[in-house]
């Protein structure tokens, strides 16, 4: 009886024991999982961060009751996350990033927090919290990730459509005959030429970097920055859906305006814009653009041997834009003038240089390419974004670029599209 006794105790015994370390090893097993749940919806919503544009990359709101909120619900409390510094929340309109969203997984509810704040101009941290209950103990873990403007879906390289230079290429960038870019005011160094394609001669003056996807034949001793090669995807044109939607508008604001039809010469007047022909423009003499939007040509617009100066008007073709005989384009404003041409050749934009001081602007063929020639500089930039082989920029003749201080390649372009997420978001 002793030793039977003895027996069912022991046995007792290791069933206790048994059951314990079942236990514990099914709640490590139940633990695991729900790491792995936890894991799986943390990764989820950080991946769903990186697939939105930049002004989508911000909070619609903010839940008061999230936890790590200081600064009255404003701020992400850096110390449980391992940040050095508390930071502020991006909370704005066009954001669609919710703050709290919930989850349930084999029977266990998670509530998963998450956090958009702004790291630096350009740079923003997504944080995201999850937190479930586990037989009465409190479990979380938490993943982040940090996101740059360029790095965002969709988003355009720079600040608005373009990085800023001189000379901006979707293919080659060819300066023969000792054309050149400068900046002004001397000594800047901004007057950088940057192409998907080549750069193409190396007796070519470059005030500024040299960055192109391919082979840059170049000097070094004529470059005032760096000459990077190979370097991929240097410039990125807005997609062909924002470049239309933007011609619908151009072409509505100069429909506001006077209209003609057919082929349309200015010759020695003054005329007030916006001005839209369904046809072709010719400037011929001294020709003056009062007020602002565009003047539009349903077909090409042809200066042939003019001076046309500009209040703040852009001068928009759907097929050639054509300077001949030393014609010349000035703008008054140029962060709201310049030359926008649709069409899709390799000379969209036939252009040439202005006299002294002048300045024309942003130079933009979307679909096509330009050509610049002539002995005078060409002051402003020029944006070349045909695809194929047709997005070329290519000097000739001795012409050159400069670079002003204070214009930014995506000015003229940017007033016509809705305001970007700068305005709202920053």
């Amino acid at each position: 009886m002793v030793e039977l006794l003895a027996g069912l105790m022991l046995s007792a015994l290791c069933f206790v024991m048994f059951t314990a370390v079942l236990g514990g090893a099914l709640r490590s097993s139940r633990d695991s999982r729900m790491q792995e749940a936890a894991t799986v919806l943390a990764t989820d919503r950080i991946e769903a961060a990186r697939a939105l544009r930049w002004e989508e990359l911000a909070l619609y709101s903010v839940d008061t009751a999230a936890p790590h909120l200081t600064g009255s619900g404003t701020a992400l409390a850096g110390a449980p996350f391992g940040i050095a510094a508390d930071e502020p929340l991006v909370v704005c309109p066009t954001g669609v990033v919710a703050a709290r969203a919930s989850a349930q997984t084999a029977g266990t509810s998670f509530a998963t927090w998450t956090y958009v704040t702004d790291v630096s101009s350009g740079v923003r941290r997504v944080v995201v919290f999850v937190e479930w209950n586990l037989e009465g103990a409190v479990r979380s873990y938490e993943a982040s990730t940090t996101i740059s403007r360029v790095a965002a879906a969709g988003d355009r390289v720079g600040t608005g459509f373009f990085p800023n230079a001189a000379v901006i290429a979707m293919d080659d960038v060819t300066m023969s005959g000792g054309a050149f870019t400068a900046s002004s005011s001397a000594g800047q160094h901004t007057a950088s030429a940057l192409a998907n394609g080549d750069f193409k001669d190396g007796t070519a003056r470059v005030d500024g970097d040299i960055r192109v996807g391919g082979t840059a034949t170049a000097t070094a001793a004529n470059v005032a920055g760096i000459i990077e090669q190979n370097a991929g995807v240097v410039v990125s044109m807005p997609p062909a859906t924002d470049v239309e939607a933007w011609r619908a508008e151009l072409r509505s604001s100069a429909q506001a305006g006077a209209v003609y039809s057919g082929t349309v010469r200015f010759s020695n007047q003054t005329i007030t814009a916006p001005i839209y022909v369904n046809g072709t423009i010719e400037f011929e003499g001294a020709v003056t653009i009062n007020g602002a939007g565009p003047v539009y040509a349903t077909n090409a617009i042809k200066v042939r041997g003019a001076v046309v100066t500009s209040q703040a008007s852009p001068l928009v073709a759907d097929t050639l834009i054509e300077f001949s005989g030393g014609g010349q384009y000035r703008v008054e404003q140029f962060t709201e003038g310049g030359l926008v041409s649709f069409g899709t050749t390799a000379q969209s934009l036939k252009l040439s240089g202005g006299s002294a001081g002048t300045v024309q602007g942003v130079a933009f063929a979307p679909y096509g390419g330009i050509v610049l020639s002539g002995t005078s500089s060409w002051i402003g930039s020029l944006i070349a974004g045909g695809p194929n082989g047709t997005g070329d920029v290519l000097f000739s003749g001795g012409s050159s670029v400069l670079y002003p201080s204070g214009l930014t390649t995506s000015a003229m372009v940017n007033r016509f599209f809705v305001p970007s997420v700068e305005s709202s978001c920053g």
